[in-house]
């Protein structure tokens, strides 16, 4: 669906759950619209669904609820160009779903991670995230954080300039992909 009908759907049942005071659903829909502002670019809105979803679950003690609003702040602000703020939102939700034992929630925050301290122009330190994030993706057999994984160590290796090591893990990122 394209996200202004994504974000239709999630503010009818973001309605229906504050009616029925189901709260960890609202939460949850109030991060799926901002997921939805992120992919419309329009990061102030993603932003302010995201703190009241954080500010809701943190409230009724929803662990991955805090995760999820965490990753979703983070990846908000690295693309408004706030990577300190990303760094810290991400590195949040990595400890919360170490915590929880959420190791989905885990590979996506040290993806996450890796693409914030890339942007900041730690590559070696980004490698190192995305080699634990592909070991996790691995174990868990979650095809998708193991692309994700993948092109992360070869956009690494290529600014580490490593071209054949890079070429050899875009390669095997296709494949998955």
């Amino acid at each position: 669906q394209h996200p202004r009908e994504r974000i239709r759907w999630n503010e009818a049942a973001l309605e229906a759950a504050r009616s029925l005071n189901r709260r960890k659903s609202t939460a949850r829909h109030l991060i799926a619209l901002g997921d939805s502002y992120v992919d419309l670019g329009e990061i102030n809105h993603a932003i302010d669904c995201y703190e009241q979803a954080l500010s809701l679950a943190s409230s009724i003690r929803d662990r991955r609820g805090e995760a999820d609003a965490r990753s979703g702040l983070g990846q908000a602000h690295y693309l408004a160009g706030g990577l300190d703020a990303a760094r810290r939102f991400h590195g949040e939700a990595l400890d919360l779903a170490y915590q929880i034992g959420d190791h989905r929630v885990e590979a996506v925050a040290l993806g996450n991670l890796g693409v914030t301290h890339f942007g900041q122009g730690e590559v070696r330190t980004s490698c190192d995230l995305f080699e634990q994030q592909l070991k996790l993706a691995r174990e868990m057999g979650d095809r998708r954080n193991e692309s994700v994984a993948l092109g992360g160590i070869g956009m690494t290796w290529l600014a580490l300039g490593e071209p054949e090591s890079a070429l050899g893990r875009l390669r095997a990122q296709l494949q998955v992909a």
